[in-house]
């Protein structure tokens, strides 16, 4: 692997859309909408008890005449219906008593059941049900929904709590990526009638939404709380496997029992609408601050400045300077690419008869430097690095070599240009072009350590 890595474009996807949670059981439209968990209106109607509600052979009951004004269903005693959720109180509601609305916001349960939250079941006792205002994502308005609603559930560690009971979350009304309701503070689910002589009040003008955050328009403050999620790693936290979209998960470390991915608090703060900080690379180069988080970055960290960049984070240049092509340093998030446009090219000469670079005495472990030679000239500060060494797993080719000062000796076949002791007598014959046969062993019997020696 060489000094730099390609940086993946990451954008994580931590919002939700709640479409249509909420639905009005008003008189204009009771026929289609209403919840009957009770007795119907209709006086010749057989009274709908819990037996009712369980048996397979139940009807779907008369709707009330639209020209009169129709009491609320009730709830009754729902304690015969089965619970049907682990993460709070619901009941196994016959679908045919489900409005249409809601049924695909439900979990399904039994042979056709939708699985209820007490809470609707009971508000609707007194005829209404409205969410509990809360504070959401980002400071921003939300209400309480049930952890039984699927999409609720999916987001459980993600979205606050706040003033909600301890089985609900508080869902965010406007989705701060893009701007459009959410569907989670609607008029709730009403069954209080409406006289038909009566005009209905004219509803208050809404506030125009947000324009949505983009590329064009990225967020000026954190819109997600990043303690939301486990820590991870200096400057990230653990992002559940389901918020993180599948082409950005390869580049990223796992975490919490491989439940999530660790992703850098920038990307999670912005919901991946952001232009990481520009600073210079390797050589001179231009780069962007990554994280080190990023299993790429984290590998190569010794190897590349920090710059400007945090504590956590590299500079990351925005072309290869040794192939010439882009990293993917420049193009993460939000981000148009180089400031040219384009990578000109290669940006650090060749050394090691073309089979190496010449790289910055300070982005070389120290503990190297007696290996390597300097590349002379204006480059005197410069080492000759080979490439195929830049690999941290690198190991030489085995060989068996011949020696005037060894005899028959066991070795690794490496670059030519290494400084290595006593290198004349190494044999040449048994390597590729511009390779030696370095021995296992010293002249005293001790290990030389070349790399890809036992």
């Amino acid at each position: 692997m060489k000094l730099t890595q390609c940086t993946p474009r990451l954008r994580i996807s931590i919002l939700f859309i709640v479409s249509s949670l909420f639905i009005s059981c008003a008189a204009d439209n009771m026929e289609a909408d209403v919840i009957v968990f009770g007795q119907s209106d209709d006086p010749a109607a057989p009274p709908y008890t819990e037996d009712a509600l369980s048996s397979p052979d139940i009807a779907t009951p008369t709707p009330p005449d639209k020209q009169t004004e129709p009491t609320c269903p009730m709830a009754g005693d729902a304690g015969q219906l089965a619970e049907c959720c682990d993460l709070g109180p619901a009941k196994c509601v016959p679908m045919e008593f489900v409005p249409d609305g809601l049924q695909n916001q439900l979990a399904t349960c039994g042979s056709n059941g939708g699985c209820v939250p007490q809470r609707i079941i009971d508000s609707l006792k007194a005829g209404n049900y409205t969410p509990k205002v809360c504070t959401s994502l980002g400071g921003s308005e939300g209400a309480c929904i049930s952890t039984c609603i699927p999409k609720v559930a999916d987001f459980i560690t993600f979205l606050p709590q706040d003033i909600c009971e301890d089985d609900e979350r508080c869902a965010p009304c406007i989705d701060p990526l893009t701007g459009e309701d959410s569907g989670a503070c609607g008029d709730g689910i009403t069954c209080q009638p409406q006289s038909a002589s009566s005009e209905p009040e004219p509803e208050p003008e809404p506030e125009p939404a947000p324009d949505p955050f983009s590329c064009d328009n990225l967020p000026s403050e954190p819109i997600a709380d990043v303690n939301l999620f486990n820590p991870c790693c200096d400057g990230a936290h653990c992002v559940p496997s389901a918020l993180v979209p599948p082409e950005d998960q390869e580049f990223l470390a796992t975490c919490d029992n491989n439940t999530g991915y660790c992703v850098p608090d920038p990307i999670i703060e912005t919901g991946g609408f952001f232009v990481a900080e520009t600073c210079i690379s390797i050589g001179g180069s231009e780069g962007r601050c990554v994280s080190t988080c990023v299993p790429e970055v984290a590998e190569k960290m010794d190897n590349l400045p920090i710059s400007t960049c945090a504590a956590n984070e590299r500079c990351s240049p925005c072309c290869d300077p040794f192939t010439g092509e882009e990293t993917g340093a420049c193009s993460q998030g939000c981000d148009t690419g180089p400031s040219l446009g384009y990578c000109a090219g290669p940006s650090l000469p060749t050394c090691c008869s073309g089979l190496g670079h010449c790289i910055e005495q300070e982005l070389v472990p120290s503990d190297q430097h007696e290996n390597l030679k300097d590349c002379g000239g204006d480059l005197k500060d410069f080492l000759c690095v080979p490439d195929e060494m830049q690999d941290p797993a690198y190991a030489g080719t085995p060989c068996s070599g011949n020696s005037f000062l060894l005899g028959s000796y066991e070795g690794v076949c490496l670059p030519g240009c290494l400084k290595l002791p006593l290198k004349f007598t190494f044999d040449k014959t048994v390597c590729p072009e511009h390779h030696t046969c370095t021995p296992c062993t010293d002249p005293f019997g001790g290990s030389t350590g070349a790399p890809g020696c036992p």
